[in-house]
């Protein structure tokens, strides 16, 4: 299904998701539009708690809303701390292990295209609750 009207989705008619490090606002997901997924994320710890997250389809941009935190990328074997702050936009390409830390909390507006979807993702188990990721 594609997006083919205009539309304003509040945060209250949202559906929330509760995570590991905290909950995701998922606003547009991918079972209603291929083409792109939008959500907040409120990350109190570290996501995931270990090791990293790595979208095999979907590029990913992600603007900070409120707190202070990082999206911590791998490039070249080492790690790239991007500290997240007011008016600017962290893009992470598909392919690029990356982890979310909040110091000590933040919340995200994410947006992915193509829309974002369990199985092309790797990094958490989606089948068990303590992965800390959405379980669909």
């Amino acid at each position: 299904m594609a997006t083919i009207k205009p539309m304003l989705i509040r945060r209250s008619e949202t559906n929330r998701i509760r995570t590991s490090s905290g909950e995701f606002l998922e606003y547009i997901s991918w079972r209603e539009n291929k083409d792109l997924a939008v959500g907040i994320g409120v990350h109190n710890s570290r996501f995931p708690r270990q090791g990293y997250i790595i979208s095999k389809k979907v590029d990913e941009a992600v603007l900070l809303l409120k707190g202070k935190g990082a999206v911590v990328v791998i490039i070249g074997g080492k790690e790239l701390r991007m500290d997240l702050e007011k008016d600017a936009v962290a893009f992470i390409p598909k392919n690029t292990p990356f982890y979310f830390d909040p110091s000590p909390k933040m919340e995200i507006f994410s947006a992915t295209g193509p829309a974002w979807y369990p199985k092309q993702q790797q990094g958490l188990d989606y089948r068990r609750k303590q992965s800390g990721r959405m379980i669909i």
